[in-house]
């Protein structure tokens, strides 16, 4: 699991969410009243609970149900905003999917679902660019996995540390160090 690509957007938000004092409770209000919050401070939340359980070990979604849960439940809280505030939200759900869970399919999801539901949020318009993103890591494992395990290519030398070396194939069977240097 890799957990510092998660960790640092959560610090980011966390750092980003404003830190207000607390407002002093009316004399009206009854204790079981809960007071109202905003999507930031309900996120902030939330956040604040996932980094306490991964910096305490969990690691699966299974560890992590009620945490994946409340996303959804902070979502339906504020049904019709479809404000900047709200999609981060979702957004932060997305990231949670994907680098916590290591779970690229429902990640990309979700990121589609935020581009269609908060069309014209900030968050939305980071959508592409971490499909891109995806796109971009899934076709570089492509290549590697296609390369790992597979004979070299050939290489024609044009000078070598040995004399008479004209190919890498002359190589076969020893271990070979290549040097590219440019200037």
């Amino acid at each position: 699991m890799k957990l510092r690509p998660f960790l640092v957007p959560l610090l980011l938000v966390s750092a980003t969410l404003p830190h207000l004092p607390a407002a002093e409770e009316p004399a009206t209000q009854t204790s079981n009243t809960a007071p109202a919050t905003s999507p930031k401070e309900d996120l902030e939340t939330l956040v604040g609970q996932i980094k306490a359980k991964l910096q305490a070990g969990a690691q699966s979604a299974d560890d992590l149900k009620p945490e994946i849960a409340e996303f959804d439940t902070l979502l339906a809280k504020y049904p019709g905003q479809k404000t900047d505030d709200v999609a981060e939200i979702a957004y932060m759900k997305a990231l949670f999917y994907l680098q916590v869970l290591g779970d690229t399919a429902k990640g990309r999801e979700l990121l589609l679902a935020l581009k269609a539901d908060f069309a014209g949020t900030k968050p939305a318009g980071a959508v592409d660019k971490i499909l891109a993103q995806l796109d971009d890591a899934a076709k570089r494992d492509a290549v590697k996995a296609a390369l790992v395990g597979k004979q070299a290519p050939e290489i024609t030398f044009h000078w070598a540390t040995r004399e008479g070396l004209k190919k890498l194939s002359e190589l076969r069977g020893q271990v070979v160090v290549l040097d590219f240097w440019a200037t």
